[in-house]
This record gives structure tokens, sequence and C-alpha cells, in this order.
């Protein structure tokens, strides 16, 4: 799929928002995220995590959570995570929204990153996804946590990108 490459190449210095219209890389300190979004809300939550409704690519409409290394001295940003907001699941049935979003955002994440590298049984009844981009990793999957929830993450962490390479046999990942 042309533009795929350019996308993967991208997701290695950071994250480009549609809305609002934002690029923001990895390893900034909240300072600099508060900068980034100035004039566009953003929800500090607790300590090295905030949150903000956004548009990504693809007309993805969701929440992000932007974790910052907790470790540091200068908290860093290292993880971007992705849910959808208490008003998706609003109505009867649960089960139908978390179908409809997990679908959503897969199809949306392939749109931009490829085909994951590795898929695997997953607890419920959708599979595990990994992708692997340079020091990337991208995981999306629903697990059993008091009840089944999504969980889809983007983590810049070399170590743990190479152990799962190790794990999964994956010798070209960019």
């Amino acid at each position: 799929m042309k533009g795929t490459l350019k996308r993967d190449k991208t997701i290695v210095k950071g994250l480009h928002l549609v809305e609002p219209n934002a690029f923001v890389p990895w390893k900034i300190t909240t300072w600099q995220l508060k900068r980034i979004f100035k004039g566009y809300p953003l929800d500090f939550v607790t300590f090295g995590y905030y949150t903000s409704n956004v548009l990504l690519q693809n007309d993805l409409r969701c929440m992000i959570g932007f974790h910052f290394e907790p470790s540091l001295l200068i908290p860093r940003l290292h993880l971007f995570e992705f849910f959808r907001g208490d008003d998706f699941y609003r109505g009867d049935d649960y089960e139908r929204n978390l179908d409809d979003s997990f679908l959503d955002f897969q199809e949306k994440f392939e749109l931009a990153f490829g085909k994951p590298h590795s898929c695997n049984k997953g607890q419920y009844k959708f599979n595990d996804y990994t992708w692997l981009i340079g020091n990337i990793t991208i995981i999306h999957n629903i697990h059993d946590r008091f009840g089944f929830e999504e969980h889809l993450m983007i983590q810049r962490n070399p170590l743990m990108q190479k152990l799962i390479a190790s794990k999964f046999n994956i010798k070209n990942i960019f």
C-alpha cells in the first residue's frame, strides 16, 4: 500500500494528529506536550499521564493517553494509549460496542501501519496483534481485567521490541 512506509518512518519519530493539527514527538516532557496542546483540551489525570480527545489519520476519532516514563529525573513521553470515551460504551450492548471499537481500530491501524507482524489467539473472540516498526512496538488486544477491555498502545521501547521480535522469530522489522 503506497504511503505505508512513510507513515511507518514517521511513527519512529512521533505521532501526527489531525485534530489538533500537531506532531507529538517521542521523549518530550509534559511541559512540551502542554505547549503542543495550547488552546486544545488536554486533561491531567495523574503524575505522568494526560489524555485528550483527538482525530487521527483515516478519520479515527478516539481518546489518547500520553504516558511519561516515571523513573526518569525529567519524565519523557514513551507510550501512546488509544481508547474510546465513556460515551462510546453507553447503551445496553457493551459487547457489540467493544466489537465495533476493536474492528474500527484494527482497520484504521492496518491502513496506517500495514499488516501486523504477529497475530496470536487472544482471550476474547479477536486475536492479539503486534506491529514492530524500528524501535516502536504497537500492541492491540482485548484481555480480561474485571471484564473484557480493549488495549491499543504504541510504545517506544527498543528493549521490549527486541524481545518480542526474538519471541516471534521476526528478522526484518524495518
